[in-house]
């Protein structure tokens, strides 16, 4: 079998699949215990820098990036070598094989990176989304213009507590409220429901 592989008509295909999985194995492979980013500088002599940073997460899920290229690689290794071996096509046929299995693999490998990318979220929450939601009152919030109380309220699954400030009559611990304006500060403006 290894014989076939390695024949001299074959190795169009072989050396592309094998050489295109090991790259895409170990970029994977690095990626997954995040040590698969790679920083370098580049002087050209007109002194222009180019800067590749492979930190940046958005760099890792490009059209044209190194795990495309070895998915490629390999798809048109693979497809042609298939072709070719198994099915027993003749070399233009198998070499559009391969063509057409190698970007078949680059988009796939695109579709995943992007279902992971969006798996992504920031954590943070906006105080602004607090608007319209019920709140309790975590400590005492009093009369319009005395001071600052605080409020415990719940935006997208996460409690938090900020200051509150109300326009009417005081409002006293454990009181259910409603959430009604949030200031630049971040306080919140709140009403008895």
């Amino acid at each position: 079998m290894f014989d076939s592989l390695f024949a001299q008509d074959a190795l169009l295909f072989t050396i592309p699949a094998l050489l295109g999985t090991l790259v895409f194995l170990i970029k994977i492979g690095l990626m997954s215990i995040g040590i698969g980013d790679i920083d370098a500088d580049f002087d050209i002599d007109v002194d222009v820098d180019i800067d590749i940073d492979g930190g940046d997460s958005t760099a890792a899920f490009s059209f044209i990036s190194l795990q495309s290229i070895a998915a490629f690689i390999m798809g048109f290794g693979w497809g042609g070598l298939i072709g070719f071996k198994t099915f027993g096509w003749e070399m233009p046929m198998s070499v559009l094989t391969g063509l057409g299995f190698g970007a078949f693999l680059m988009w796939v490998l695109g579709m995943m990176l992007k279902g992971i990318y969006n798996l992504q979220s920031s954590g943070t929450v906006n105080p602004k989304d607090a608007i319209g939601l019920e709140a309790m009152v975590y400590a005492n919030v009093p009369a319009k213009g005395d001071g600052r109380g605080k409020v415990r309220v719940v935006i997208r699954d996460r409690a938090r507590i900020y200051n509150a400030i109300t326009e009417g009559g005081p409002l006293p611990s454990n009181s259910r409220v409603r959430v009604t304006r949030v200031d630049s500060d971040n306080t919140l403006t709140v009403i008895k429901t």
